[in-house]
């Protein structure tokens, strides 16, 4: 039972630590004469910025995505199962 007293203080200051650290990460701006790297996913030969959704067919399914960076790498990040890709291709045709 006094361990449980003991480890009660030091789960507290833990714990705020942890959601600090799970915030969402903004980057500085660039030194003068740097620049970032351009990072982007592609779609069936289409260009999808970083934190953008679209729909991914894998084989007979499809998924809902985000382009996301991890790693230094552009990845998808599946945010849910199933989509219509014929909406995501009229939105498409609609930024054009």
């Amino acid at each position: 039972m006094t361990r449980l007293f003991l480890l009660l203080p030091t789960l507290a200051l833990i714990f705020p630590a942890i959601a600090i650290q799970a915030q969402q990460f903004e980057r500085p701006e660039p030194k003068e004469g740097f620049s970032y790297p351009e990072y982007f996913c592609t779609n069936r030969g289409i260009r999808v910025d970083v934190e953008d959704q679209s729909c991914l067919i894998i084989g007979d399914r499809t998924v809902q995505a985000v382009c996301d960076i991890s790693l230094n790498n552009p990845t998808w990040r599946v945010i849910g199962e199933g989509c219509t890709p014929t909406a995501e291709v009229l939105q498409a045709a609609n930024k054009k």
